[in-house]
């Protein structure tokens, strides 16, 4: 359930993302992730991912399933992830109607925008 809460924290982070003059970190900010968010890319570096990479089956890891588990854990890799996923994929569905709105829209498109700043 957790996952499905933060793929749709994700998408609306993603639409503001799109909104000319609305950050996806205040967004963030506002729906309670923006901390571990923050944490969770602090901890993203080339040791995280080259501890990820050794520990995939065939890969030399003697522990497998728990080595990978913990590696993936250490960067809470499912949460930005997940995250991810939510973000790209509401840029997609809406960065195509923006430019519908504005066209055929334009007033309220417009307030709209500027209500969100």
């Amino acid at each position: 359930m957790n996952r499905i809460k933060t793929y749709f924290k994700g998408c609306a982070m993603g639409v503001a993302d799109v909104i000319p003059g609305v950050s996806g970190g205040t967004l963030a900010l506002i729906l309670g992730i923006y901390e571990r968010l923050i944490g969770s890319l602090k901890n993203v570096s080339v040791k995280a991912v080259t501890d990820i990479l050794k520990s995939l089956p065939g890969l030399g890891s003697k522990n497998g399933r728990k080595e990978f588990i913990r590696a993936i854990e250490a960067v809470d890799a499912l949460f930005l992830i997940t995250l991810g996923a939510g973000i790209i994929s509401a840029v997609l569905a809406v960065s195509s109607k923006i430019p519908f709105l504005i066209v055929n829209h334009t007033a309220v498109t417009f307030a709209t925008f500027m209500g969100l700043i």
